[in-house]
């Protein structure tokens, strides 16, 4: 890169990519993240008695967001307020965090990243860090892809050619019942 490096940007480029900057607590990750714990917990709970009459063998399922009616078992009800109230304590305490970088060395970090000037990247060997000029950086891989040793470009988009050879194959799969209806619609790409 033709951009000279401050002794701070430097210290900081000698980190490596590898390293991670402490991470600032997330309120709404947190709660999305018990959110779903306590579904998981209440789906167990609520088919933990029940006969299953229907088996699916289907080797695909689409994701639910089904959502059990409020649990039978008052510890799940116990386990949620309890880790509920707790997650509320931990955002209304004013917990001191200590981070590793030093207040210059994040100031440094986000003007690194906000410059669009430069690229920063993991060099291909050696895992050394590697500045380049976005200009340079743009023009080899214009370079690269223009080599027509390697790369030859399309007359037009295949997508649709493609997605009308996998719909083919799925529905001859579906017909010779190698597939049930329900993996072919799970396997079918409805907007590629």
């Amino acid at each position: 890169s033709d951009r000279q490096l401050c002794s701070e940007e430097v210290q900081l480029r000698e980190k490596h990519l590898s390293f991670n900057p402490t991470p600032r607590y997330n309120a709404f990750n947190t709660r999305v993240d018990l959110f779903k714990l306590i579904r998981k917990l209440r789906i167990i709970d609520f088919f933990s008695n029940k006969t299953i009459t229907q088996i699916d063998n289907s080797i695909v399922k689409r994701d639910s967001n089904w959502i059990p009616p409020i649990p039978q078992n008052p510890l799940i009800t116990a386990f949620e307020s309890v880790v509920l109230r707790d997650v509320e304590k931990l955002e209304n305490t004013k917990k001191q965090t200590f981070f590793n970088l030093t207040k210059q060395e994040k100031i440094t970090l986000d003007t690194l990243k906000n410059d669009m000037e430069i690229i920063i990247k993991p060099a291909d060997k050696g895992g050394a860090t590697v500045i380049m000029n976005t200009e340079d950086y743009v023009k080899e891989v214009n370079r690269q892809l223009n080599d027509r040793n390697f790369y030859i470009p399309l007359k037009k988009d295949p997508t649709i050619s493609i997605k009308n050879e996998t719909d083919n194959v799925l529905k001859l799969a579906h017909e010779k019942e190698y597939l049930t209806s329900k993996e072919t619609d799970f396997l079918r790409v409805q907007h590629p």
